[in-house]
């Protein structure tokens, strides 16, 4: 299928004339699978595949059972949360927040593991989702699995799957209050979960010493991005500068702007709590529809009258009103 280079370098723009609902056939949850990733590229800095740690991420990730044959690869999102993410075609990112943490073997591998555990049943939830929010937030019910494979799979290389506690435990921290996140719920129960596994089986692995770890974090620094962002929440924040969120917009690429304006959605109430709001959101939306017929207006012209329908109408499932 025909690559298109006018918007973008790193998508195929075959994905833009998938229809978001109903099952995908063939290939095309991958093409779709890409499609979301490229709007998180887009919108958030990701650290450039070269740099140390991002080469320590995916030489781990070739000890990982499945990782080869799911195409698998693993990124760093700088980000404070501590998370992690997989896309059904294989990419994994890391938060810096998340890899602040892992100071062993066993638990950077009970994470990879525990996201290239469950890269085919998110191809299903993917066929259904809209946008990205919509994507992950389907996935909750995975997530113990996703930690029972991880958790059993350390214990069988004969490493200590204890880790996998300590790790769950350090993203926790000290707060008696958490709920994790909507989809890998309260951090407590997950812990509990893999504790009682410990209670019903033999594990031999938990005798074992863990091997150390460091990544190197620290001289991550904005050159080591793959590329400059726009601050996509400054857009939608209610409170932002006017000329901080127009130049934002006006730094943001397709993607970009479909990230932007599915935060500006987001806080839809917000903004229609007062009048001065509903005008800023009224303007913000016009702008970012201009970015987006700005960008496809070069694609629109090379394509047929049947080929620009089916592109309208992906794009007004993806800047619908909630």
């Amino acid at each position: 299928m025909e690559l298109i280079e006018d918007i973008t370098n790193r998508f195929n723009f075959a994905a833009m004339r998938v229809p978001l609902s109903g099952p995908l056939p063939g290939r095309l949850d991958e093409r779709k699978s890409r499609y979301f990733e490229r709007i998180l590229l887009s919108s958030n800095k990701i650290v450039k595949p070269t740099h140390p740690a991002v080469v320590k991420l995916n030489e781990m990730l070739c000890k990982v059972q499945g990782a080869r044959d799911a195409n698998a690869y693993a990124n760093l999102l700088v980000e404070r949360q501590k998370n992690a993410l997989a896309f059904p075609h294989g990419g994994i990112y890391v938060t810096t927040g998340l890899a602040e943490i892992l100071d062993t073997e066993e638990k950077l591998l009970y994470v990879l593991e525990h996201e290239c555990s469950h890269l085919e049943n998110k191809r299903k939830k993917l066929a259904k989702a809209k946008t990205l929010a919509e994507y992950i937030g389907s996935l909750r019910l995975e997530e113990y699995l996703g930690d029972l494979a991880a958790f059993l799979r350390l214990n069988r290389e004969g490493r200590n799957p204890l880790e996998a506690v300590s790790l769950l435990e350090k993203i926790r921290g000290g707060n008696q209050q958490d709920r994790g996140d909507p989809v890998h719920g309260d951090t407590i129960h997950r812990i509990l979960n893999l504790l009682w596994v410990t209670r019903l089986m033999d594990l031999k692995g938990i005798e074992a010493k863990p091997t150390p770890l460091e990544l190197d974090l620290k001289s991550i620094t904005p050159e080591s991005y793959m590329r400059q962002v726009p601050d996509i929440k400054c857009i939608s924040d209610v409170c932002a500068d006017e000329t901080r969120q127009w130049q934002a917009i006006r730094e943001c690429d397709l993607y970009g702007a479909i990230a932007a304006y599915q935060h500006l959605m987001a806080n839809y109430k917000e903004f229609m709590a007062g009048t001065t709001g509903r005008a800023m959101f009224n303007d913000l939306t016009r702008r970012l529809m201009g970015k987006f017929s700005d960008a496809a207006e070069p694609i629109i012209g090379k394509r047929t009258n049947k080929e620009v329908e089916e592109k309208a109408y992906l794009v007004a499932e993806l800047f619908c009103v909630p």
